[in-house]
């Protein structure tokens, strides 16, 4: 107990800037992350405005209330039946679509639009592609700078350096990221 009083539970912030930002701004600043891999250019074109549309439709002012409101976050790895109910009740249901829409939460995961909640994020996701996408779009320069300490360290194992790049990435997801910050 004397360690939870000495290093309490970060909070977990209720807004930021991201995701109050309108559809317009998301889409630019998706398009403003240098590291996306083709898939992931695919996806920010084809399935990241039908991602949008379905939040928009949730109740909630900002992206991160219309995600909570969604029950997505609540429904851990069955998620994507929101999704996908929705897209049927359009007429326009394909496991494709289905796929390309829910794979682009890991873009708006990685531009800090939405941050799932820590039990989301270790059983209701994609959780290895979550990871390389957190690191390549939040702060690849830090990631890299970590993954070379663990690989210089001999006394942590290939798998231990993979688990704990994989936990960073987690916590930032959650958490949020910005540099210089202390709280």
């Amino acid at each position: 107990m004397r360690s939870c009083q000495r290093f309490p539970a970060r909070r977990v912030d209720e807004h930021w800037p991201a995701a109050g930002e309108d559809r317009r701004k998301v889409l630019q600043l998706v398009s403003s992350i240098p590291s996306l891999s083709e898939c992931q250019v695919d996806l920010r074109r084809r399935g990241l405005p039908v991602l949008l549309d379905w939040l928009e439709e949730q109740p909630g002012h900002t992206w991160q209330e219309r995600w909570l409101s969604s029950g997505a976050d609540a429904a851990g790895e069955e998620w994507a039946q929101g999704p996908s109910q929705w897209l049927e009740s359009l007429g326009q249901f394909s496991i494709n679509r289905l796929a390309l829409m829910t794979s682009s939460l890991l873009i708006m995961v990685g531009a800090d639009v939405v941050r799932p909640s820590l039990s989301w994020l270790l059983t209701g996701g994609k959780k290895r592609k979550l990871a390389r996408n957190m690191i390549r779009s939040r702060d690849p320069a830090s990631f890299e700078q970590l993954r070379l300490l663990c690989e210089s360290d001999a006394g942590i194992t290939p798998q231990a350096g993979r688990d704990t790049l994989f936990r960073c990435a987690v916590i930032i997801g959650v958490i949020g990221f910005e540099r210089g910050r202390r709280d």
